[in-house]
């Protein structure tokens, strides 16, 4: 074990103790004014360090805000020396808008790596697991080398078996792999748990067969009520939220053995701000916004205030395994649904949907307008398509619920077979892979998901 090894270890520790989680604030304060020297390295930075007069912490909030049309135009000036220096290359998927190159060092790696040796290996090791099974989101995405990483940190065998690769090509021989290998941890997107679900149905295998396996999952929104679902329909207890994270911005967040998604306080200082106002709210106990993180640990391309354009909700209740504060996804800045002049965040509606339902194995929403009143239909793809008789009063409930909550005329059905659009989300948004809002023209994500969901071999 190396010296940094030790160093990130010791900090890492102090979110899993009560006591040592109050020194942390210190710790980032000290962090930030050491990168802050770090930071001259990069074009970008030092101008700005320069013409706001930034000299420490105290000047933290005169840094202006890193968009991600900033990122994507300047990257090269915000890098930390040439793109030889990093010894691994990523880029984002380019589905909502160029592509924006993120390369990582040696430090970048071993501090990721680390932080999700401790909490994925913590909850792996507990439950007792032998084999990972790496199913996406992309055959291309940082994850699957982070997790493969971790894997033999800790001593257990991973498989990458990514189900729209062409060299896995399709989810029959995902699932044949799944099952000869005994895979009992999952990696893998929500939407593509429900996609094997249907297809464990179509193929005729016995989801019995692969019960008992623990799910962290990761890529896209994934409600408390989602989660419920997917283990009403696999039969199990171990669905966790695995990370929020991204390709820019590293792993901002990991999962712990109650299944909430902390904080990783050591690493980044993160901040909520308004996405109406542009202004920066104060963290306190269900605050909600658009989150905006620091990278506090040296880095190729370090990110300080960047915008992630995703909204977050921060609650500060306790836990009993780690002690920073708990990050609840809201879906993406991008997935705001407006009805009538309100907006309404894409969790606000799959929460609602999927606390009333069982066996959700996808669904769709479609949005139309009369010129006077916009109205909401919405189908439902269950797992036994025989179950629709059954929920005659469930949908009654239901779309009263949501017309109250949204203002707007809802109705549900439940249909047989909704396609793959849905399965798309992590790839493209929940938004695009979810709605189709009659009332405006297709943007670029959702022509996307069409044309993905029309071409993927199944």
């Amino acid at each position: 074990m190396t010296n940094l090894d030790i160093s990130i270890n010791m900090e890492l520790n102090m979110i899993f103790n009560k006591e040592n989680v109050k020194e942390i604030p210190n710790l980032q304060v000290d962090k930030f004014n050491k990168q802050l020297k770090y930071l001259e390295k990069s074009k970008y930075y030092n101008s700005l360090i320069k013409k706001h007069n930034i000299c420490s912490y105290k000047d933290f909030q005169n840094i202006p805000f890193l968009t991600k049309e900033i990122l994507r135009e300047k990257w090269q000036d915000i890098m930390i020396g040439p793109i030889s220096d990093a010894v691994h290359y990523y880029q984002t998927t380019g589905t909502t808008g160029q592509v924006v190159p993120c390369p990582r060092n040696i430090d970048d790696i071993t501090w990721n790596n680390a932080t999700y040796t401790q909490t994925w290996g913590r909850l792996i090791k507990g439950l007792d697991a032998k084999v990972i099974g790496v199913l996406g989101p992309a055959e291309l995405h940082s994850f699957a080398d982070t997790i493969t990483e971790v894997g033999k940190r800790i001593n257990i065998l991973s498989v990458k078996c990514w189900p729209f690769s062409p060299m896995v090509n399709g989810i029959d021989k995902t699932l044949n792999v799944v099952k000869n290998l005994d895979i009992d941890v999952i990696f893998c997107t929500p939407g593509l748990l429900m996609t094997l679900a249907m297809y464990i149905r179509k193929y005729k295998y016995d989801i019995k067969d692969f019960s008992n396996k623990i799910f962290l999952l990761q890529g896209e929104l994934c409600t408390a009520a989602m989660k419920n679902n997917l283990k009403d329909i696999w039969n199990t207890d171990h669905i966790y939220d695995g990370t929020y994270s991204s390709q820019e911005a590293y792993g901002i967040t990991s999962t712990c053995k109650n299944g909430h998604l902390h904080h990783i306080s050591p690493n980044y200082i993160i901040e909520i701000l308004d996405y109406k106002t542009n202004k920066i709210k104060p963290i306190e106990d269900g605050v909600t916004g658009e989150l905006v993180v620091t990278m506090l640990n040296p880095s190729i391309k370090p990110m300080i205030r960047y915008c992630t354009g995703d909204l977050v909700r921060i609650t500060l209740e306790k836990c009993d395994d780690i002690y920073s504060p708990i990050v609840i996804p809201l879906g993406r800045k991008k997935d705001i649904i407006t009805f009538n002049g309100n907006d309404f965040f894409a969790g606000d509606i799959e929460e609602i949907l999927l606390k009333n339902f069982k066996y959700v194995v996808s669904f769709n929403l479609e949005i139309n307008n009369d010129s006077f009143s916009d109205f909401l239909n919405i189908k439902l793809e269950l797992w036994d398509y025989n179950d629709r008789n059954k929920n005659e009063s469930i949908i009654f409930e239901c779309q009263k619920k949501l017309s109250e909550l949204l203002g707007v005329q809802v109705s549900i059905s439940v249909e047989k077979d909704l396609g793959l659009l849905g399965t798309t989300s992590a790839m493209v948004g929940w938004k695009a892979a979810r709605i189709s809002d009659n009332r405006i023209a297709d943007d670029q994500e959702t022509m996307i998901a069409k044309r993905i969901s029309e071409t993927k071999r199944l």
